[in-house]
């Protein structure tokens, strides 16, 4: 048990010295803070994932059930659901994240943030 804790601690400050925070508090856009080039990368890869989730989700999902469906055993159908149910849950969460994040940050707390 104290070597699991000593090797997180471990771990954790291996984090700290690799990443460091940097704090901009002059700096009020996200221009400013994450640079041209990051927020475009950001917005590119958001992008991205908007397409790229909801095919993967049909695709994946009709191998599931074209397996379930060729060895014709009930119990295999049922787990094709249960794991495409998991995946459109999570697919739903990766695409409604940002749009929740900003309602919740800038709508209701008054946080100014940069919409990405």
């Amino acid at each position: 048990m104290k070597k699991k804790q000593n090797k997180y601690i471990y771990y954790l400050l291996v984090a700290l010295v690799v990443c460091p925070a940097t704090v901009f508090a002059a700096e009020d856009s996200c221009k400013q803070i994450l640079g041209t080039n990051t927020l475009k990368m950001v917005k590119d890869a958001y992008n991205i994932l908007r397409f790229a989730v909801p095919i993967a989700l049909v695709g994946f999902s009709t191998m599931d059930f074209i397996k379930a469906i060729t060895s014709q055993k009930a119990d295999e159908l049922q787990t094709a659901i249960k794991k495409f149910t998991s995946r459109l849950i999570i697919g739903l969460v990766i695409l409604v994240l940002p749009t929740i994040l900003y309602f919740i940050l800038n709508d209701i707390l008054g946080m100014n943030i940069c919409k990405i």
